[in-house]
């Protein structure tokens, strides 16, 4: 599996303190980021499964009216 790049842009301030918890944490900034990236990404795929069942009755309601 390959490596893909990212650019991300940010304003100066949120620059400094990404770099700053990086730093903190021990790593690089790439690896800051991905690492928040991927928890963000668990939390949006337990949020959605957790609606999931209420989602498809609302879809099912709204489809039958």
């Amino acid at each position: 599996m390959g490596t893909r790049r990212f650019s991300v842009s940010a304003r100066e301030e949120i620059h400094d303190r990404i770099r700053g918890h990086a730093d903190a944490a021990g790593v690089d900034i790439s690896t800051y980021l991905i690492a928040a990236a991927v928890q963000q990404m668990i939390r949006d795929d337990q949020a959605a499964a957790s609606f999931a069942t209420i989602d498809a009755e609302i879809a099912a309601d709204t489809a039958g009216s």
